[in-house]
């Protein structure tokens, strides 16, 4: 028989996405309808940080132990920093976002968004955008600057 845990401080709405730190399992992060992203230590059975959308969260993801990104009905990509607990918008799709996810390799974030594209944000950068694929009527075509190292 499998064992139950059931998390302090839990979201008052639907779970949407979680995902385990890459640095520790006992970091879990939680996205929900409720507007909010958690982070809980599952061993403390905690929440150690939390923080907001304006609307649903679809998505979340970790770059590191430290750095969080989400998405959401609000269409943007937000960051979160564990430590400081600074907070910012990287970047806006012009619909809700669907998925988020960190290439290691690039240092890049990478939404999906039911505008119907793809987009590449380069976090170390100011003004993050670095490309999109746009899809639609059966085409795709890809807009930005990456060039292949």
């Amino acid at each position: 028989m499998q064992q139950q845990f059931e998390l302090a401080d839990p979201p008052s709405d639907a779970i949407s996405s979680v995902v385990f730190s890459p640095t520790t399992s006992n970091h879990l992060l939680v996205s929900s309808w409720d507007k909010t992203v958690r982070l809980y230590d599952i061993n403390e059975n905690s929440l150690r940080a939390s923080f907001q959308h304006k609307a649903s969260v679809l998505d979340c993801c970790f770059s590191d132990g430290v750095h969080i990104f989400s998405g959401g009905l609000d269409h943007c990509i937000k960051s979160f920093d564990i430590n400081s607990t600074n907070e910012s918008i990287v970047g806006l799709h012009d619909k809700a976002v669907k998925c988020v996810e960190y290439s290691l390799e690039k240092h890049m974030i990478v939404s999906g968004s039911w505008d119907c594209t793809i987009r590449l944000w380069d976090i170390r950068k100011k003004d993050a955008l670095f490309g999109q694929y746009e899809i639609g009527d059966g085409a795709k075509k890809y807009v930005g600057n990456y060039t292949k190292t």
